[in-house]
């Protein structure tokens, strides 16, 4: 009588997506960008969807607060195929979102996928737990993604890159084996970034990279769609590989940060004027809330780094393209009662979404 045998699984190599002078991401699964708040994230995400639609492949991008007219700049400027770049606006929250962007994804026939930022899409869920049914449904859609997140302020001694994630080593660190992180340089925050590999499951990291900060003046072309002159428009272009490790590269950023707390008056005063504002509870829209700042002398980057310290939330209606601000209602909404928006967190690994 013949003995029962268990049927064989199909075992297949590893695919990798790879763009030229970057590291290459896991195709068909959930890669991770980390980095600190102004380490030019987004125009990371804007070069990777540049290089790949330059292959002829297609892009999506959602991004939870940039609208087009501020991220269609990014892409022109890395040179991108604009035809390819699919882009979205829309409140989507995960999990619950995930048959429809999966229907946008094979609709459009995009191949990369790219979420920024990853915290916005998630209403109390564990980022995990949110982004688990996306990841079953890419591998089988053979969609890769790229999901942009910020890091804790600093490292630990001890700690590997992969820690400044936020959230404990189970959550999305885990659902991801691909993970990159991004920062200023110490010797030359304005002008260059480091990005290296905070994780590599499936082989031996690629060396760290240098990319320089740029910055360029578009004119007007109706194949890309820019209908005036844009000016200084930031991108980043590649320029070698980087000596540091993942962990140095966060390290040496953490420098600059402290180097810049010369900011912090601004700042208070942003963080003031932001709490005045948001103290009724309500909603407000982000674009008035610049009007005001503005007018006031106060630099819209100094406004943003506030409301990171003040735990300010980012929301946007269903079906509308207005995007607002809200008083925290999460571990920092003490805030509002006067607390001093420089001070210490309650908790370093606790972080808050990008503006």
């Amino acid at each position: 009588m013949a003995k029962n045998v268990l049927p064989r699984r199909q075992m297949t190599a590893k695919q990798w997506l790879q763009h030229p002078g970057c590291h290459d991401l896991l195709a068909g699964r959930i890669n991770l960008l980390g980095g600190p708040i102004e380490s030019n994230k987004s125009t990371y995400l804007a070069l990777r969807a540049a290089l790949h639609s330059a292959l002829g492949l297609k892009v999506g991008i959602m991004s939870s607060e940039d609208e087009w007219n501020d991220y269609g700049p990014r892409l022109v400027a890395a040179g991108a195929d604009i035809g390819r770049c699919a882009f979205r606006e829309t409140a989507y929250t995960f999990p619950d979102s995930t048959e429809t962007v999966m229907r946008w994804v094979k609709r459009d026939r995009i191949s990369l996928l790219i979420i920024d930022l990853a915290n916005d899409y998630v209403r109390g869920r564990r980022l995990r737990d949110a982004y688990r049914p996306l990841k079953t449904a890419c591998a089988r859609a053979g969609c890769t993604v790229l999901m942009a997140l910020h890091t804790n302020k600093g490292l630990r001694p001890g700690q590997r890159a992969i820690d400044a994630f936020p959230g404990p080593p189970r959550e999305i660190q885990g659902l991801a084996k691909v993970a990159l992180v991004i920062a200023k340089s110490q010797e030359d925050p304005l002008g260059l970034r480091h990005v290296g590999s905070a994780k590599g499951n499936y082989r031996e990291p690629q060396p760290s990279m240098s990319y320089a900060v740029e910055s360029i003046d578009l004119e007007p072309d109706e194949n890309t769609g820019v209908a005036e002159p844009i000016h200084d428009v930031v991108l980043l272009r590649p320029v070698g590989p980087c000596p540091l490790t993942s962990e140095e590269i966060l390290q040496q950023a953490s420098k600059v940060g402290q180097a810049e707390e010369d900011d912090a008056p601004a700042r208070s005063e942003a963080s003031r004027v932001l709490a005045e504002i948001l103290k009724d509870g309500g909603k407000h829209k982000v674009s008035e809330i610049r009007q005001v700042t503005d007018q006031m002398g106060l630099s819209w980057s100094t406004v943003k780094r506030a409301r990171v310290l003040l735990g300010v939330e980012h929301s946007r209606e269903k079906g509308s393209n207005d995007h607002y601000w809200h008083a925290p209602t999460g571990p920092l909404a003490e805030l509002r009662q006067g607390d001093d928006p420089d001070g210490p967190e309650a908790d370093p690994d606790w972080t808050v979404p990008d503006a």
